[in-house]
């Protein structure tokens, strides 16, 4: 019985493989889930399969695939009686569902209600927190066994890794999107800036200083003996590098005479000097 039992789970365990092949397929797991039904199936031949994802408010159902009648999903999975099993990381395996669930609780019938008579849910562990749930149900008794319950927990491995190389895709595509808006962002504020730095003078003159002329520095030279840095006369007289501090090229303060003004000082002068012995 042993060895039987052991033949039955290697041929079991063969499926393993080919569901790895299938998920690596694709980053989204929700596009490939019928198609790991498929390959699941032969092995387990179950009447729904179902993921739970642990978001802020609680898990929730995320992808089902069901044959025959379809099942509600309206339920709280925090109420269901075999939820803290499933939260706190232990698998379960419900072999008869009317034997084994709570019938009072009000959650718990409305699995039987949709029919389902046994199920395995294990939990999907992301680090050291449950953050996802893998499910198959079937609508007769007795199904499931031990065996089944080591192949799921196999296949719930491989979905783990699935879920996260999706979860790193997404995020490795929201901070390529976030980056590209940035890009376009300063490529805009760079377009704004050169159209309005003409007219209205923002930002530095990107243009070179003028040079003087090679041949205004040769006369340059030849008025100061030869020595292109030697000031020129008018350099000298404070007409050219004199400064707002050189007194040569500070206006005077006096103010400029009439020439009626001029014309009687002259005359004051001419008797002055017929005065002089």
């Amino acid at each position: 019985m042993l060895v039987h039992t052991e033949r039955r789970l290697r041929q079991r365990l063969r499926v393993v493989p080919e569901v790895a092949r299938v998920l690596g397929t694709s980053l989204n797991v929700a596009e490939i889930f019928d198609r790991l039904a498929a390959a699941v199936r032969p092995v387990l031949d179950f009447d729904l399969m179902a993921t739970y994802l642990m978001e802020s408010d609680g898990m929730k159902r995320w992808l089902l695939l069901a044959e025959g009648p379809p099942v509600r999903g309206d339920e709280r999975f925090e109420d269901f009686s075999f939820a803290a099993r499933l939260l706190a990381g232990e698998p379960v395996l419900i072999r008869e569902c009317e034997r084994e669930l709570d019938l009072v609780n009000p959650t718990d019938r409305t699995i039987l209600e949709d029919g389902i008579r046994s199920f395995i849910a294990v939990p999907l562990i992301f680090g050291d927190k449950v953050g996802a749930l893998l499910a198959f149900a079937k609508r007769q008794p007795e199904w499931f066994d031990l065996s089944d319950l080591e192949v799921v927990e196999e296949i719930g491995q491989h979905v783990v890794v699935a879920i996260q190389h999706q979860r790193l895709a997404e995020e490795q595509r929201r901070v390529a999107i976030a980056e590209e808006r940035a890009q376009q962002l300063e490529r805009r504020v760079q377009r704004l800036h050169d159209a309005l730095s003409e007219p209205y003078g923002f930002g530095p003159d990107p243009r070179p200083s003028p040079q003087p002329a090679r041949g205004a520095r040769a006369g340059r030279a030849g008025r100061s003996g030869g020595d292109p840095r030697a000031p020129d006369r008018r350099e000298r007289h404070g007409q050219g590098a004199g400064g707002p501090g050189d007194p040569l090229c500070q206006p005077s303060r006096r103010r400029p005479l009439r020439r009626h003004q001029l014309r009687g000082a002259a005359r004051s002068a001419h008797r002055v000097g017929t005065l002089r012995p």
